[in-house]
């Protein structure tokens, strides 16, 4: 994260991020961007290994800039191949701090549990992936997340 609230990313493959902010005047978050994902064919994602042709410099690069309040999601294709983007806008639209977003995202994620101690709201779960959900306030500030 810049100073100036440039938030750099480099994502590779089929795990990826969306990033979420509140709609003016409305309780509901809007999908600003979410990260494409990279296959050679279907069901083959770019990968980094020692075997495979993919590169660290084959990750798609971005640069947003960020609000407060903003909302970033973080997760594998188990995530994001489970669950539709409006779900997740929805459960994140229903929570006042990532645990929260986090309890409110649909059945299939409901095994999810939250792994402290960390800076973050991390959840994960075996058959479903693995997400972050980060609140951009506690990037910008970096406060820790109750």
């Amino acid at each position: 994260m810049g100073e100036d609230q440039t938030l750099h990313t480099a994502n590779l493959g089929d795990s990826g991020f969306l990033i979420a902010r509140a709609k003016e005047g409305e309780d509901k978050l809007e999908l600003l961007f979410k990260t494409p994902f990279q296959q050679h064919d279907f069901n083959t994602p770019f990968q980094l290994s020692t075997m495979g042709p993919d590169e660290p410099w084959h990750a798609d690069v971005e640069k947003f800039v960020v609000e407060n309040g903003d909302i970033l999601v973080m997760g594998t294709d188990g995530l994001w191949d489970n669950v539709y983007d409006a779900d997740v806008l929805e459960a994140l639209s229903s929570g006042s701090t990532p645990q929260q977003m986090a309890d409110r995202l649909p059945p299939i994620t409901a095994h999810l549990r939250v792994l402290p101690p960390n800076s973050y709201s991390v959840s994960t779960a075996s058959h479903v992936g693995n997400y972050l959900i980060i609140s951009i306030h506690s990037l910008l500030t970096r406060e820790r997340i109750p």
